[in-house]
């Protein structure tokens, strides 16, 4: 897809430019980048662009405002229930930034991590508040001027004014409504995208309209010069002149073939027209305008663009976003300049360089034309001299031209001639085959300085080191630099020894003069001589490679072509340029570098001529910003204090608020705080640094940034970088571990003095102790036999009474079993049946407690219904109740439960006679049982005599067993009751009591339900 935008470009491109005379080639040179899908931005139909005051850019898109750090896009929350259509950004007067969305404007809160929207004007909320709006401007009272789609709003003073427009001025655009321009005497003005054009009339608080008609819509409005604007139409490009009263004095198309949608300059006269299906186009207005397409702008469609402080250029686009940049060289000299440059010279009337068979000139427009042609495609060097050219080639010839006629040939050898040099019209030298010749002009004739060489071929340059006398550059330690006496015709060796040049191979490439001062390009960098002393140029990472061409200009730096590409040194930068900034190759043929009398730097390249405007100011970019992580959060590391523990790694985050990043270079330094020294270091992980290793103490990281081209080192983003010991190895745990092992010691020894202390102390407290526990255990042993005697009074008691009444009631039958009649017979039966029943309860009672207490008697659950054995129960004692006139009542559900069945029916019988003990005649006893969540209730519930508190304390206890006869004196021991507790938890229940005296007791049984 965009292989077939891009050739719809480069179409429409060849349309719009076919029949314009003004095109020669592109002036100015950009270095492009793309931000699209590709590389990480969501949205690529973006609308508008905008950097802060940081230098953050910011995009509006369809899908929202984002912006981009780090080289990574940030979305920006937008406000619940807004509109994510983002149309275009406006400058405030005092730098703030006001956003356009579909449904609101907003102030944009810029900061590194997290920019935010501020909410400035709510709109679309009635006719009173903008539609839709779309632009924004703001004068020089201050004032916001708003225009939606139909209408222009005024802000002032936190309020809106409405101006109702005809409407005629309905825009059709989803980008442009009207364009706002300002007089120089402050008279707004303002035109609709249809074209109408309005004057502000302050004193009627109103709009005027200015013209009849409606000609061309408007896209884009510039303010050109005072009063003087461009616009760009759909009829062209057309100039607008107004004086001080806002009335039209001139107006004029400048060109009807470039629809500009955005105008943006980029120096004097000179702008950047972007359009909607022409691409970007570079126009010149000077006495005619000339237009070049921006070559290798990747879209055809320009939204709007922005110029940072940088001076860059951000084109937003219907494919995403492009980033240019001027590039420092520039290469524009059509064909003549497609190939390799063997030579060139500058002058006053303009710079000339050698082709293979021809020599062309460069005006100081930049246009080129053809000087010099030849039939020779062999040469190699140029020297011209006013109305003089000299051509030498690859076979050892020299041409003299005079006027363009041929003068001279000279043959000096049968090798390539490497280097002319003439400031005369009656001389010139020559080097070929490392010989130095010099050719007499006024008669052709030609000599050989073999011989004052000692017949060694060892030369290599040669400049006039004044008017007469010469510098020659050769070979060798010892033969690398030589004068020319012309006073005494002789060659002087001017060469000193040096270590570094000592056991290395060593030539000279060029020469550059500078005062006294020789600067000379060499296979081991850059050498300088004065006054009798040599000693070689420090240029960081390049000082020991070869230098193969040096110039300087006016503003003291020099310039010199290696291997790697062209360096400046001044005095406190390096810079490199290559491809990246314009050149059209790195590699520079020997001494093709020239500074010409306008400051133009020319450099001769294997792929044709290149130039720069080396008055160019560089400028510095930010320092860059560090990343790292504290407190588990990646965070901005400015101003703060990096803790590390010794042999912590340490991984730094670099970035730069500068763009395209990929031409960032990062340094890097790290160094005791109290050291002055800094040895810069390349960051060779692409954004990153590592540092590990680092001893106790306290550093310094210095970090900074270059962007490739013409800018300087930015400032020093400084971090203070605390490493400590571990913390077992400071100095303070060293000191708190020997005093712990001195209060060890201590300890120690206070436990030694104090162990037979305590041991005595211990053996006294046993002996006490144990002198207590036989106390307690003695009166334990006289309650338990108190309680015994108590408890085998009560039941001997018990026992004996029963056994009085059947010995009484048998002997009554024996002695007088004439006399009874048969009822008085029975009633004494039932009454021997009754106490003898008794008794026998009693004593099972008895037995069955003696087994618990040996352990003998065990639980046996079993799953059961609960309702069979109450109602069994109760039918029983319902016979028993009848003698005492007593009713028993009771209603059961089916309850299951898990229990011993035998224990549960003591327990209820128990109880049941227990309540039929202690009821009154004619008294009603409640039996009830109830599922809870994981217990069956068992509620037995008399009327009877009741319990004060402190009997129902002493109901369970074995020592507080008494007997209590019932309301018919029917007799009892309490024994019953605590069998029945010690049943119900021994199959995990439990046992409650609540009673009241004379009004009757309430006994509660629980127990488990089957699960």
């Amino acid at each position: 897809m965009k292989i077939v935008t891009r050739w719809i470009l480069v179409v429409s491109l060849l349309l719009l430019f076919s029949a314009k005379e003004s095109l020669v080639a592109q002036r100015t040179v950009f270095s492009m980048s793309e931000y699209n899908k590709e590389n990480g931005l969501p949205e690529e139909l973006v609308k508008d662009i905008i950097t802060d005051r940081q230098g953050i850019p910011h995009f509006a898109t369809d899908n929202g405002l984002y912006a981009l750090t780090h080289n990574e896009f940030h979305k920006i929350t937008i406000p619940e229930g807004k509109s994510s259509y983002f149309k275009a950004f406006f400058s405030l007067n005092d730098q703030s930034i006001l956003v356009v969305s579909d449904d609101a404007i907003y102030k944009l809160i810029p900061d590194i991590e997290d920019s935010r929207l501020e909410l400035f004007i709510e709109c679309n909320q009635g006719a009173e508040t903008p539609q839709y709006p779309k632009n924004i401007y703001q004068d020089s009272r201050n004032r916001i001027w708003i225009a939606d789609h139909s209408n222009i709003f005024l802000y002032t003073d936190g309020g809106l004014k409405k101006f109702v427009m005809d409407e005629k001025n309905k825009s059709s655009s989803y980008l442009r409504s009207y364009q706002f321009m300002e007089l120089d005497q402050g008279q707004m003005m303002a035109v609709s995208q249809k074209g109408w054009f309005y004057r502000f009339n302050e004193d009627l608080n109103a709009f005027e309209e200015m013209n009849d008609e409606a000609e061309f819509l408007v896209h884009s409005l510039f303010l050109y010069k005072s009063n003087e604007f461009i616009l760009g139409t759909s009829k062209g490009l057309m100039n607008y002149k107004y004086d001080s009263e806002g009335d039209l004095v001139e107006k004029k198309v400048l060109d009807s073939y470039i629809i500009g949608s955005c105008i943006i300059p980029i120096k004097e006269d000179c702008f950047l027209v972007g359009t909607w299906f022409q691409g970007l186009v570079e126009i010149s207005l000077g006495s005619k305008l000339k237009a070049y397409p921006v070559g290798g702008f990747p879209s055809f469609s320009v939204n709007n663009m922005h110029r940072d402080r940088f001076g860059c250029v951000w084109a937003a686009t219907n494919s995403g976003i492009v980033h240019l940049e001027k590039e420092f060289f520039s290469t524009q000299l059509l064909n003549q300049n497609a190939g390799w440059v063997k030579d060139f010279v500058t002058g006053d009337d303009g710079v000339y360089f050698l082709n293979p068979q021809s020599v062309c000139r460069i005006h100081s427009d930049y246009n080129v034309d053809t000087y010099l042609e030849f039939d020779a495609r062999n040469s190699t060097k140029l020297g011209i001299w006013n109305n003089l050219v000299l051509v030498g080639n690859s076979e050892g010839e020299v041409r003299c031209y005079k006027k363009n006629k041929l003068l001279y040939r000279f043959k000096v050898s049968d090798d390539d001639v490497t280097d002319i040099a003439i400031n005369s019209s009656s001389e010139a030298w020559v080097i070929s085959n490392s010989e130095l010749f010099r050719l007499d002009l006024s008669d052709g004739s030609q000599r050989s300085y073999l011989k004052q060489f000692g017949g060694e071929r060892l030369v290599r340059d040669v400049e006039y080191l004044n008017k007469n006398d010469l510098v020659i550059s050769g070979a060798n330690q010892n033969s690398y630099l030589y004068f020319y006496d012309r006073f005494q015709d002789s060659i002087i060796n001017a060469s000193v020894e040096t270590d570094f040049l000592k056991g290395k191979d060593f030539w000279t490439r060029d020469i550059e003069l500078d005062g006294d001062s020789i600067f000379t390009g060499t296979s081991l960098g850059l050498i300088k001589y004065f006054n009798g002393a040599v000693e070689r140029i420090d240029l960081g990472d390049f000082t020991e490679k070869e230098v193969n061409s040096i110039t300087k200009d006016k503003q003291n730096n020099l310039w010199l072509s290696q291997s790697n590409g062209v360096i400046r040194k001044s005095a406190d930068d390096i810079t490199l340029f290559t491809n990246k900034d314009g050149l059209p190759s790195k590699t520079v043929h020997i001494g093709n570098m020239r500074v010409d009398t306008r400051g133009v730097l020319w450099v001769g390249t294997s792929n044709g001529l290149a130039y720069a405007d080396v008055k160019q100011k560089p400028r510095q970019i930010p320092k860059p910003l560090l990343y790292g992580v504290l407190d588990e959060k990646h965070v901005l590391l400015s101003d703060r204090v990096y803790d590390v523990i010794k042999n912590t790694t340490i991984i730094i985050n670099v970035s730069s608020l500068f763009y395209p990043q990929k031409k960032n270079q990062f340094e890097y330094c790290i160094c005791p705080e109290i050291s002055n020294e800094t040895q810069w270091l390349p960051l060779i992980t692409e954004n990153q640094i590592i540092i590990s290793d680092l001893k106790v103490g306290d550093y310094q990281l210095k970090i900074r940034t270059k962007h490739s081209g013409n800018y300087y080192w930015s400032e020093v983003a400084h971090l203070s970088i605390q490493v400590n010991q571990v913390w077992y190895l400071r100095w303070y745990s060293v000191v708190l571990f020997i005093l712990f092992l001195l209060a060890i010691v201590y300890l120690t020894y206070l436990t030694s003095k104090n162990r037979a202390y305590k041991r005595m102390l211990n053996l006294k407290r046993m002996i006490d102790e144990k002198t207590k526990d036989l106390k307690d255990v003695n009166q334990e042993l006289e309650s338990a036999n108190l309680a015994k005697d108590k408890f085998i009074s009560i039941i001997a008691h018990d026992l004996r009474n029963p056994f009085n009444a059947i010995r009484g009631f048998s002997q009554m039958l024996l002695d007088h079993t004439s006399v009874l009649d048969a009822e008085e017979k029975d009633e004494i039966i039932e009454m021997i049946y009754k106490s003898s029943d008794d008794t026998f309860k009693l004593l099972e009672n008895l037995l069955d407690w003696a087994n618990l207490q040996k352990g003998n008697l065990k639980a046996t659950p079993e799953s059961f219904n609960l309702r069979d054995l109450m109602q069994r129960n109760l039918d029983v004692h319902k016979k028993l109740s009848a003698i005492k006139k007593i009713n028993i009542e009771g209603h059961f559900p089916n309850v299951i439960v898990f229990a011993d069945h035998c224990m549960i029916d003591t327990v209820i019988r128990n109880l049941l006679s227990n309540a039929i003990k202690f009821s009154y005649p004619e008294d009603v006893i409640k039996l009830e049982i109830e599922e809870l969540d994981d217990m069956a209730l068992i509620r037995i519930k008399d009327h009877g005599v009741g319990m004060s508190p402190e009997k129902i304390d002493q109901l369970f206890r074995i020592d507080a067993i008494s007997s209590t006869n019932g309301t018919s004196d029917e007799t009892g021991s309490g024994f019953g009751l605590m069998l029945s507790k010690e049943f119900v938890e021994l199959n995990g229940g439990r046992i409650e009591v609540r009673s009241e005296k004379d009004k009757g007791t309430v006994f509660s049984v629980y127990i488990p339900l089957d699960k």
